[in-house]
């Protein structure tokens, strides 16, 4: 499901043109294929409850017990997840005004998540995810182009909000000897572009500043 609201204003020619939209979509999926991670499996089988582990439910389904060499063996293979489920808001901006002899134009787009959350079996409850590693709240992308003629030049910034899985695990980040903490992400990003009768030569830096992602722990 998908619903979309756009608002362009009529402004002064001298001013330019500017348009504002905001789309909110809904996708939930059944059955889709995933990995859910060793660790992960072990974790959410110990942490059921009691009887799970007997009995073979949950994702205690996914641990085999070898009881004469005292060996445990995790299935970590691609599995039907019962449900995936993905809400969120799509928001952006788009500014556009003549300047000397080309066009400048500004794009901002902003993806806000309000659900992400998934389960392995359907008796399962659902779990979100949002916030946690891998799984940013807010995403964001701008960018500022100049095209005159055949030429157009272009500077991007790309945006990840900063992400912590310390309440997932029941970590205190204080003492917790595992870092599972990110601050926010900026990408940077640049191009020349020259359009000729029937093709295009495009020369860019990709990460301009050559900034490392951030690190947490395995």
């Amino acid at each position: 499901m998908a619903i979309g609201l756009v608002l362009q204003p009529t402004l002064p020619e001298a001013w330019g043109d500017l348009a504002f939209a905001v789309d909110y979509y809904e996708i939930e999926v059944e059955n889709g294929v995933s990995r859910t991670g060793a660790s992960e499996i072990l974790t959410r089988c110990y942490d059921s409850n009691p009887g799970d582990f007997a009995a073979d439910v949950g994702f205690c389904r996914l641990v085999e017990r070898d009881k004469a060499n005292n060996a445990l063996t995790v299935h970590d293979s691609y599995v039907n997840l019962a449900t995936d489920i993905v809400k969120g808001l799509d928001y952006t901006l788009r500014y556009r005004k003549d300047v000397g002899p080309g066009t400048a134009l500004f794009n901002l787009g902003v993806t806000q998540y309000t659900e992400v959350s998934s389960k392995l079996f359907a008796e399962d409850p659902l779990e979100d995810v949002k916030g946690m590693i891998n799984n940013p709240e807010f995403t964001g992308t701008a960018d500022v182009s100049y095209a005159w003629n055949q030429w157009r030049v272009r500077y991007g910034v790309e945006w990840i909000q900063g992400m912590d899985s310390y309440a997932y695990y029941e970590e205190d980040p204080v003492t917790s000897q595992y870092d599972l903490e990110v601050g926010d992400y900026f990408q940077h990003n640049t191009s020349v572009q020259y359009s000729g009768e029937g093709w295009t030569v495009t020369a860019g830096v990709r990460n301009l500043l050559n900034e490392n992602p951030p690190v947490i722990s395995a």
